[in-house]
């Protein structure tokens, strides 16, 4: 299935996990956002089939990005509640390093430079 070309116009862009460069950054969020509409405002089975139509259109190298999109909304909505007791905040900011960390050393880059 050949992608939508307004939603994913540079198709061959070589996109790296931790680099964010501008250049493909709005042709994926525009899908990002458009998932995020389709579940969030639509109902009923109508959001379902959208969203997996979206999803289907998008492609694997959005896809390999939309949790990261989505730990953003996440950390805004929770950014709306006030700050993290220091208990907690300290164990997101050394827990964030101790995940990267163990990225780093494990077999996933290696599958994200293969599969992007």
């Amino acid at each position: 299935m050949h992608r939508a070309q307004v939603l994913q116009p540079h198709v061959e862009v070589d996109v790296r996990v931790f680099r964010n460069g501008p250049r493909w950054s709005l042709g994926y969020e525009a899908v990002h956002y458009a998932i995020f509409a389709a579940l969030f405002y639509l109902s009923g089975a109508r959001k379902w089939l959208v969203a997996g139509a979206l999803l289907l259109i998008a492609g694997p190298k959005v896809l390999l990005l939309l949790p990261i999109w989505w730990l953003g909304v996440w950390t805004w909505k929770r950014a709306q509640q006030g700050p993290l007791p220091a208990d907690k905040a300290a164990l997101a900011f050394f827990g964030s390093i101790a995940a990267h960390a163990i990225f780093r050393w494990s077999w996933l880059p290696v599958f994200f430079k293969g599969a992007t």
